[in-house]
């Protein structure tokens, strides 16, 4: 375990990042013109313009708490670069934010970033699995590359409603730190300290309604974080295979709902690059629930796997994790098509009113 003075440090640290985070929040806020300006279109789940770029803080708050604690003595040497590349990631998003990149030429960098992260902290070797190991080998590097890419916008697929990604982000970090306190890996607490004070600082203010969003900036430095952090773990982690099923578990609601939409949309050959609104979130928005009502239901489901997360981690106990790797899908499954049966039944009732 982490000792009591790298506790109170992890502690101080959610403290300033907090801080951190609302100035610089504030600031966009005050500043925002209309290039950072979330206009409503059709796609859209908000009505009123809303100032995006909020993720700034998060980014601030995080980066400060990942150049406080890379430096710990046990860190992965290269730690401290791979928060260089997390700051790119930023600016890409930050980019995006302004003038709207590419989707090619935003994956293509976030590409090189992960192959970044890879050849500084190395790759998941092998998958532990119920009663099995699968070892990865060369393929490892390649399904790392892919993890960190594809969570970085998956958290950017579910950022779409006011608090989901937030709390996502708090649930998740907090459950990262907490593994990293059990092992005895403070540079892992240390940054997910950063992370847990900047979500809350930024839930203020994301809340419904939402004075402000996360914007790419945030919510791709978020995923990448949430991506990265495992492979430190892995520095120090007693059964390294688990973590792949650690990470997953971390944020399960989002890579469930964005890797099914995606696959939804691309078997009814839509662009799979193009906006939308289907996501399951978005679905259970548009059958009338309120985005607290859907955030809140997220971060529950978060917050059971995040447990089940911990538990695999450090006692290897596959049994929760079983449950929460099934009973997502078929939650948020089961609510969704209960929702939109439910709203299509008052819709035709209505049409068949006179």
């Amino acid at each position: 375990m982490a000792t009591d003075n790298e506790l109170l440090l992890a502690g101080a640290t959610a403290v300033v990042a907090g801080v951190v985070s609302h100035v610089v929040i504030a600031q966009v806020l005050q500043r925002a013109s209309a290039r950072l300006s979330d206009v409503p279109n059709e796609r859209s789940s908000h009505r009123i313009p809303t100032p995006r770029g909020g993720g700034l803080g998060i980014a601030a708050a995080g980066l400060l708490g990942w150049a406080i604690w890379a430096g710990v003595p046990g860190a992965p040497a290269r730690w401290g670069w791979v928060g260089v590349s997390a700051a790119a990631i930023a600016a890409i998003g930050f980019a995006d934010d302004l003038v709207s990149l590419s989707a090619k030429k935003r994956l293509l960098m976030q590409l090189g970033c992960s192959l970044f992260a890879v050849l500084c902290l190395g790759h998941f070797e092998s998958v532990a699995l119920p009663g099995a190991q699968l070892r990865l080998g060369v393929a490892g590097s390649v399904l790392t590359m892919i993890w960190i890419a594809g969570l970085t916008n998956a958290f950017n697929f579910m950022d779409g409603i006011d608090g989901i990604a937030g709390t996502q982000g708090f649930v998740a970090a907090l459950g990262c730190g907490a593994y990293g306190w059990l092992s005895g890996q403070p540079w892992v607490v240390g940054l997910c300290a950063a992370l847990v004070g900047a979500s809350i600082a930024f839930l203020r203010l994301n809340w419904q309604p939402a004075r402000i969003f996360m914007g790419d900036v945030g919510s791709t430095f978020f995923g990448y974080a949430l991506a990265v952090l495992p492979l430190a773990l892995g520095a120090g982690a007693a059964h390294a295979e688990r973590l792949p099923a650690f990470a997953l578990l971390l944020v399960w609601p989002f890579v469930f709902d964005a890797g099914f939409t995606f696959l939804r949309r691309a078997l009814r050959g839509e662009n799979v690059l193009a906006a939308h609104r289907s996501h399951i979130y978005q679905r259970l928005v548009i059958s009338g629930l309120r985005h607290s009502s859907v955030s809140l239901l997220y971060g529950m489901l978060a917050t059971l796997c995040t447990l089940a997360a911990v538990l695999l981690g450090v006692h290897g106990s596959w049994g929760a994790a079983c449950v929460m790797f099934l009973a997502v899908p078929t939650g948020l499954l089961g609510v969704v098509t209960r929702r939109e049966r439910v709203t299509r039944a008052a819709s035709a009732q209505i049409t068949r009113t006179p």
